[in-house]
């Protein structure tokens, strides 16, 4: 998918591209960038650019435990939200979407917790 392609449902440009979108894609079928509709078509919670795609996750790993860690460091990070995306089966996938409350934390997010375990 290019960048500026959307998906019908979707009201704002993608807000990521390159490899995090492809991922995306793949976890969330029929979702073009950090602001398409999920499966269920219920709108985005947040403001557009406050998701985060978070991937090559433990299958063990539980929502809590990659909340509490993408809140970062100093724990100052305010996350509203974390999905595990599943299979049918319940089974990971491996990936995640973690919401912000603003932008900024999403973006420190990113730089600070890219390569973190």
């Amino acid at each position: 998918l290019s960048p500026a392609r959307q998906h019908p449902e979707t009201t704002e440009a993608p807000a990521f591209d390159g490899a995090a979108e492809a991922a995306f894609n793949a976890a969330v079928p029929g979702a073009v960038g950090a602001t398409a509709r999920p499966r269920g078509g219920r709108a985005p919670r947040g403001q557009p650019g406050c998701r985060v795609y978070v991937g090559n996750l433990s299958w063990d790993a539980a929502w809590q435990d990659l909340k509490d860690h993408m809140r970062g460091p100093a724990g100052d990070l305010d996350v509203t939200h974390a999905d595990i995306m599943t299979e049918a089966s319940g089974r990971s996938k491996g990936c995640a979407i973690v919401e912000y409350s603003n932008i900024n934390d999403a973006q420190r997010a990113i730089a600070e917790l890219n390569d973190t375990e």
